[in-house]
């Protein structure tokens, strides 16, 4: 019939369009390596169904055939949305967030995908031309990377990223499990007799290129898992193959490989080792360093986590409030850690945590699904040699990458399409084809296209409006036009989409503390509308997010802003938030910061000492933590005089411990204050000195530190000092005479 026949035609467009997603890049954006590529998708995969569900009403060789591979999948998709309903908040379990674009909203689309693709392509000539487009797809992704790392213009966004590269999927560990499918994928087609020499070529390309890339990611668990599976694949070519040369060939490879790797490994402290980022960072595999370290520290949070919740979890997106619930307190290093982590970064304990044991075995059943099939076909002949070790070894390396991490719209693509290619050859003996009497219907098709539409435009075009209006707001508050981005981040929210929303609204929060400790500086008079609006905007984020410390801290911190103009009822309403979050995670030094320096403001101040004092004792390892408490000690001398002295050794433990106080006059200030207290008129002259590097033409810099050398007898020096402080400004000359005048001759 000609309409299902051009139903059937649209599918197939739509597959061959989405193999060029992961090339998708909305650099305008939040998100910009995630958003757009999971926006389209969804609309894509939309449209596709609307022509699907018509065309299989019809005609019944295109309904998806039960097969085990299908049912893995299916039972995944269904613990996934179940576990998302009964888990600590569905909100976030549907929607995801714009950073990683996940959700069971996402998910659902993988799965109708997945459906169509094994429902629509089943030819092994169909599959091979989706998996070489998509290699295609991956080696420019690998040229974009090259365009990275030599820093070849703006067009290659990402080469800020440093010498990792990052491709077109924005993260060198996420980039590298989406190459780990393309250059298995190349070895695949390579390795078979019936590709076309050309065509080798181009595969041989990939593999050349590629895998340099692929090392200039730095991620050890991708490198270790492709090498690892390497040598696994080529061990099962040494007794499966037949052909005594390649097998003395893959032999002696093994061999060369082991012997260069443990050379390099004897070797890891030496410079030749040391001073090759590459080298360093793959023999950097210590349970000390710090990324295994924070890996550690997470998969701990994520096992008490599944502890609480061991039957479904905590619900799909939520690892993000089990790990603030069971924080680790080395997380935090200092201001500006990664203290939030929304996922496990290994795929067992994140299934475990999120959709605890029944959605942890469903994901295993999947795999166990593969490998039963691909097994099976393998003792009954019905696959190559060849094709069985390269794929096996394929997934073997997935596995071992995502043991270190999490899968987003790149890798899970791919992983589908590779389900479906294994999933193709071992359908279930067809039926005979029944005559199709009737086309489908235009008035039906119709009637799901404008639902399609609207879908689209409600969880499309709306987030993709209020995501770049976002983003003109960032980019107008960097340029210093705050009304401007205000309205920008005005009109962003006044989209109300539920995807993009909590994101907007940290970024507005973020802006308006900005704004109002500039204007504090400034003028000392701030914007009380804007910080209520924003203190709204930020209640609301509460609201779906009750279990996030994040809002509760933005909204404690906008109520410190306002303690000056709101004396009556803004201290007590940022305590009040604060104490909020520290009900939520009691175990990161920064919400005690933001609690001591709300009950400063409100010259609480042995509150404040106590609260900074809980933040040192949570984790001892942190400079930051000695110099807060310095500062509060410093106002508790007014009570107890001993406390200037104990204020002293806490700035001084900051210093030694590595506290930059040098970069900022606020800092060198507080202490020229508390060795004033303690009278250490020598550390007075040193800082006052750093001090003068920052302000070299301020007077009444210079008046102070004449002042302080002759407080320890440094008479020449402080005339020196008194001298510029009236060169620079005449208003001081008649005070420096004076001065001068007093000084022993």
């Amino acid at each position: 019939m000609v309409i299902s026949e051009a139903f059937v035609k649209i599918l197939r467009w739509g597959i061959f369009i989405s193999l060029f997603l992961p090339l998708v890049i909305f650099s305008q954006y939040l998100s910009p390596f995630h958003f757009g590529k999971v926006v389209i998708f969804r609309a894509l995969v939309e449209i596709m169904a609307v022509f699907y569900i018509s065309l299989i009403i019809t005609d019944k060789k295109y309904r998806p055939k039960w097969t085990l591979v299908l049912t893995s999948v299916s039972i995944f998709t269904f613990l996934y949305f179940f576990s998302g309903l009964v888990g600590n908040n569905f909100y976030s379990s549907f929607w995801g967030t714009i950073e990683r674009m996940g959700g069971i909203f996402s998910f659902l689309h993988y799965w109708v995908y997945f459906i169509i693709l094994i429902s629509v392509i089943k030819k092994e000539v169909d599959w091979n031309k989706v998996l070489k487009v998509s290699v295609l797809v991956g080696f420019l992704s690998i040229l974009f990377a090259y365009g990275q790392r030599l820093k070849l213009g703006n067009f290659f966004v990402g080469w800020q990223h440093g010498n990792r590269v990052i491709g077109t999927i924005g993260n060198p560990a996420l980039f590298a499990g989406y190459l780990l499918f393309i250059l298995y994928l190349a070895i695949l087609f390579l390795s078979r007799k019936t590709t076309p020499s050309w065509q080798k070529g181009f595969f041989a390309a990939v593999l050349i290129l590629g895998i340099p890339v692929l090392l200039m990611t730095g991620v050890r668990g991708a490198i270790i898992s492709l090498f690892g599976s390497l040598v696994l694949l080529a061990l099962f070519f040494i007794f499966s193959q037949k052909n005594r040369k390649i097998k003395i060939f893959l032999l002696v490879a093994i061999i060369v490989f082991v012997i260069f790797s443990t050379i390099i490994w004897l070797e890891r402290n030496k410079d030749w080792v040391q001073n090759n980022d590459l080298l360093q960072r793959i023999t950097d595999i210590s349970l000390k360093s710090e990324t295994i370290q924070t890996r550690l520290w997470s998969w701990e949070s994520a096992i008490n986590g599944w502890k609480e919740k061991p039957i479904l979890g905590w619900g799909p997106e939520n690892f993000t409030f089990l790990h603030m619930k069971y924080f680790d307190s080395r997380h935090f290093t200092g201001l500006g850690s990664e203290t939030i982590w929304d996922r496990a970064h290994n795929i067992i304990l994140e299934m475990l945590s999120t959709m605890g044991i029944v959605g942890l075995l469903s994901y295993i059943f999947i795999f166990f699904s593969i490998f039963y099939i691909l097994i099976k076909k393998f003792k009954q002949k019905q696959i190559e040699n060849s094709d069985f070790g390269i794929i096996i070894a394929m997934l073997i390396a997935y596995i071992g990458q995502n043991l270190f991490i999490f899968d987003t719209f790149a890798n899970y693509f791919l992983f589908f399409l590779i389900l479906g290619y294994i999933n193709r050859p071992y359908l279930p003996e067809q039926e005979e084809d029944v005559p199709v009497t009737k086309d489908p219907s235009i008035f039906l098709t119709t009637i799901l296209l404008i639902i399609a539409i609207v879908l689209i435009f409600q969880t499309g075009i709306k987030p993709a409006k209020a995501n770049y209006a976002c983003t003109r707001a960032i980019v107008a508050g960097q340029k210093g036009e705050a009304n401007e981005a205000f309205q920008y981040y005005k009109k962003a929210i006044d989209y109300d989409s539920p995807q993009v929303n909590y994101d907007i609204r940290h970024k507005l929060a973020v802006f308006t503390i900005q704004v109002i400790e500039a204007q504090r500086q400034k003028d000392k008079t701030i914007d009380v509308n804007l910080a209520h609006y924003t203190i709204e905007q930020m209640k609301k984020n509460i609201e779906k997010f009750p279990l996030d410390t994040t809002p509760y801290l933005y909204v404690g911190r906008m109520y410190i802003l306002l303690i000056d103009e709101e004396a009556d009822t803004a201290g007590k309403l940022a305590e009040e938030f604060i104490g909020k979050a520290l009900d939520l995670n009691r175990k990161n030094p920064r919400i005690w910061y933001e609690l001591g320096q709300a009950q400063l403001s409100l010259d609480k101040y042995k509150e404040a000492y106590d609260s900074f004092k809980e933040a040192l004792n949570i984790n001892p390892q942190v400079a930051i933590s000695y110099w807060f408490l310095g500062m509060a000690a410093y106002e508790n001398g007014r009570y107890d005089l001993s406390h200037y002295q104990e204020a002293a050794q806490l700035v001084e433990k900051a210093i030694v411990m590595g506290y930059n106080y040098k970069s900022s006059i606020n800092d060198l200030m507080r202490l020229v204050y508390i060795y004033d207290k303690i009278g250490n008129y020598s550390k007075i002259v040193e800082v006052y000195k750093l001090a003068i590097l920052k302000q070299p033409n301020n007077a009444q810099m210079h008046a102070s530190l004449a002042a302080a050398y002759a407080k320890i007898g440094d008479y020449e020096n402080a005339r020196e000092e008194a001298l510029k402080s009236a060169e620079i400004d005449p208003n001081f000359k008649s005070d420096a005479e004076k001065f001068i005048n007093l000084l022993p001759r």
